[in-house]
């Protein structure tokens, strides 16, 4: 079994090369910091595609504001 996610909100992710990279804040319509981290890290566990978080405000576990990029 392979986890794919939300395919249709987060499908922007799969379609990222290596090297992208995405900022998502609290003011980021329909995307929340602590979601689309929880899918990346599941991403991240599920798939050959890797990705890196930044947390760049807020604490880790509640962020405010996150960047993402594709490394792999």
């Amino acid at each position: 079994y392979t986890w794919h996610g939300n395919s249709t909100k987060y499908k922007f992710i799969k379609n990222m090369d290596i090297g992208d990279s995405f900022y998502i804040n609290g003011t980021t319509p329909d995307f929340s910091p602590v979601s689309v981290k929880a899918h990346v890290y599941k991403l991240n566990a599920d798939t050959e595609r890797k990705y890196t978080i930044r947390t760049i405000e807020g604490k880790s576990k509640n962020p405010i504001s996150i960047r993402v990029w594709r490394t792999k």
